[in-house]
């Protein structure tokens, strides 16, 4: 779809999700990036942190990929929205516990799911527009 035909809260809510979306790439690749804090090195990578990493920066690069590339607004928020409580039930299942508190794991998604969240608005306010018909 044309940015141009776009309403003007959609085509900003859309903007906010880009950039969001960038800032929460960016901080899933420092996150990913620095060594261990408990240890200073970098440990090797179990299977189980094999799975994480897939669910929780792979799937969500993925989604917000998808929302910003491919138009899919709907479908690349709700995975955005949907990846990270998924990647702690994950970390309860694999490791029996989390390594940080609940309420810090919840900050880090609200910031993570706001792109999605846009994306979705996006979509919603763009199904509600009124289609005019093309002029000759």
């Amino acid at each position: 779809m044309s940015e141009h035909k776009t309403n003007l809260p959609a085509r900003v809510l859309r903007w906010i999700g880009r950039i969001g979306s960038l800032l929460a790439i960016a901080f899933v690749v420092i996150m990913n990036m620095v060594p261990d804090p408990q240890t200073g090195r970098y440990a090797p990578v179990a299977p189980d942190q094999a799975i994480l990493a897939l669910l929780f920066p792979g799937l969500i690069i993925f989604g917000l990929l998808l929302a910003w590339f491919w138009h899919r607004q709907l479908l690349g928020g709700l995975l955005i929205i949907a990846c990270f409580p998924l990647f702690v039930l994950v970390i309860r299942i694999l490791q029996g516990q989390l390594r940080m508190p609940t309420n810090i794991f919840l900050v880090l998604w609200l910031l993570i799911a706001l792109p999605g969240v846009c994306f979705v608005l996006s979509w919603y306010l763009e199904l509600r527009r009124p289609v005019k018909p093309n002029r000759p």
